[in-house]
């Protein structure tokens, strides 16, 4: 970052308390590799937990005088922040500094069948029954977004409650959450002919509708972190 000060200029100018870099330009390239976003999202709080306070601070490294002006350059010591990072990633994200995984991680590797027929879950709607057509299943052909559904699809009443599946922390709550045009919906399934699947940014935050995610981190499935999500919600109270 440059500040440039006009000759005559009478305001003074102090390298004792420049500006702040917004943490999440640099983080979002230091955390571009874990691809479980909820994850990310995780590891990023922890990250600005222990980093400093003034770790993001601008500092002034050199200034360049003139007739015309004075040129301040200021920087941020990434080498620092990296070095506080970089060992956090490899503690949650490198699989041979820690035994456990995410669910879908950056391997894609899946569960057993063995090791999930120890899972339980509570139904998330007491009034319908568990879905046995494979077209409300996971895995199910999605050809208008070219792609597979990813969960299971209960046919309950509009405003029906509905419950977790299982203790966890809510990651995610669409609060605020407001349904797009049909004419921009369209627009973006047309994207996912040229891409071949669906982006997972047109899935999760337009596709899903009003959602909640719901983390229950390494205990529902030892050795996998997982996450439910609660799709086409009608509202969030």
């Amino acid at each position: 970052m440059t500040i440039t000060i006009p000759s005559g200029t009478a305001e003074l100018f102090s390298s004792e308390a420049p500006p702040s870099l917004p943490p999440d330009s640099l983080l979002s390239k230091m955390l571009a590799p874990i691809v479980d976003d909820s994850l990310r999202v995780a590891i990023r709080n922890i990250v600005l937990s222990e980093l400093p306070t003034n770790a993001f601070n601008y500092r002034l490294k050199n200034a360049n005088v003139s007739e015309q002006s004075t040129i301040l350059y200021y920087t941020v010591d990434t080498a620092s922040i990296g070095e506080i990072i970089y060992p956090i990633l490899n503690r949650y994200c490198n699989p041979e500094s820690i035994q456990t995984s995410s669910l879908f991680n950056i391997k894609y590797t899946f569960p057993s069948i063995e090791e999930l027929n120890y899972l339980q879950l509570m139904k998330p709607c007491d009034s319908a029954p568990i879905p046995k057509l494979s077209k409300l299943l996971p895995n199910a052909p999605r050809a208008y977004r070219n792609g597979i559904h990813r969960g299971v699809d209960f046919y309950i009443d509009w405003g029906t409650p509905i419950h977790a599946v299982a203790d966890g922390i809510v990651i995610r709550a669409d609060h605020n959450y407001n349904e797009v045009s049909p004419e921009f919906r369209q627009s973006l399934l047309n994207k996912t002919k040229k891409t071949g699947n669906t982006p997972s940014d047109i899935f999760e935050h337009i596709l899903l509708g009003q959602s909640v995610y719901i983390d229950h981190g390494f205990h529902l499935l030892p050795g996998y972190r997982s996450v439910s999500i609660y799709a086409h919600l009608s509202h969030i109270d």
